[in-house]
């Protein structure tokens, strides 16, 4: 039996429009197009317009307050799901894809689960697609769209596995364990970016091709812990264990922050994530670290463009650590004041 619509589940924002008239540029149905895929799926979600309070054409849709579509489809007659609904992955001010968007019918529940939803990063053309319960992926395999259509306002996708036989699924680590495997490299992330030996900084993180300002670069998982219950840092310390820890420390949210201990630096034991590989810079940043939403993790960090980025570019970030807090790298804090000296002499 069909899903009815008003059950759709609100993933982080109560919406400020539902049932207003909107028109986007999918009105009518269109053949099957091959080309430049995730350019037109991304020129649909980005052109919904809210016009005069009438029946709403969508007959079930939800809009973030700044414009982003959190979740639109289409129902029959009889208030059932009639084909497959879009979801968002997450809100973010900045940007209406960096947490993709699930695809796929909804179950008699009125919820994202079955045996053919997909999800699509932040390209809107790599996927993950398989098994999904209520949005948490369970078994799905690396595809790509390869086509896309309008069909009642509604945009309808066409998938190929790729050949990569993988299989993922969704672990949220802990402070013990990863529950993933860590070796498993990241669809996106293969096409996006690749460690290389740098001049001076040692492992950098590169473009594999050109990269736009807004586009997601990069996912950093690892483990995540509570600072309250499982400090780090204690007073005996020396700088250099203090270092250590900084290394691949990064606050998540709140009192969570995320690390990978020194077993895991080198890419031969980890490797599900490469955001971690980015070097610090103060004067030639491309990327910024946001919170996104990824399959496999949950929410973890990302980096983000700040500035388009060519092929073969290093991605460069400013690591921000307090400038007045003693628990600083040494390195950062040097590098700091050589900064600012430069600046002052300019």
């Amino acid at each position: 039996m069909a899903a009815r619509v008003w059950l759709v589940i609100t993933i982080l924002c109560v919406p400020y429009v539902v049932s207003l008239h909107f028109s986007t540029d999918c009105d009518e149905n269109s053949d099957w197009n091959f080309r430049a895929v995730g350019k037109h799926v991304k020129t649909w979600l980005n052109s919904f317009q809210i016009g005069p309070n009438e029946t709403s054409k969508f007959d079930s849709i939800s809009i973030f307050e700044h414009g982003q579509v959190e979740f639109v489809g289409k129902i029959d007659a009889e208030g059932f799901a009639d084909g497959p609904f879009w979801v968002a992955g997450g809100y973010d001010l900045q940007s209406n894809f960096s947490n993709g968007y699930f695809y796929g019918d909804l179950d008699q529940n009125g919820q994202l689960s079955g045996n053919d939803i997909v999800f699509l990063y932040p390209d809107m053309k790599t996927a993950l697609w398989g098994i999904f319960i209520n949005g948490t992926m369970i078994s799905a395999k690396e595809a790509v769209i390869v086509a896309q259509r309008c069909f009642d306002g509604v945009k309808r996708l066409r998938l190929s596995l790729s050949p990569n036989d993988e299989d993922f699924h969704f672990g949220r680590p802990n402070h013990m364990r990863f529950n993933f495997n860590p070796t498993q490299t990241d669809p996106y992330e293969r096409k996006r970016v690749n460690v290389r030996e740098t001049n001076d900084r040692g492992q950098g993180l590169f473009a594999k091709s050109r990269i736009e300002p807004g586009d997601v670069v990069a996912y950093y998982a690892g483990l995540i812990f509570d600072s309250k219950t499982h400090e780090m840092f204690s007073p005996n310390m020396t700088q250099s264990q203090v270092d250590e820890i900084h290394r691949m420390l990064i606050v998540l949210e709140g009192d969570l922050e995320m690390n990978l201990p020194r077993p895991y630096w080198e890419l031969a034991q980890y490797r599900a994530t490469l955001g971690h590989k980015v070097n610090h810079s103060f004067h030639q940043t491309n990327a910024e670290f946001i919170m996104s939403y990824h399959p496999r993790f949950g929410w973890i960090r990302a980096l983000r463009a700040t500035k388009r980025v060519s092929r073969g570019q290093e991605i460069l970030v400013d690591y921000g650590y307090p400038i007045d807090d003693e628990q600083s790298p040494a390195w950062y804090l040097e590098a700091y004041h050589r900064y600012q000296d430069s600046c002052a002499k300019s």
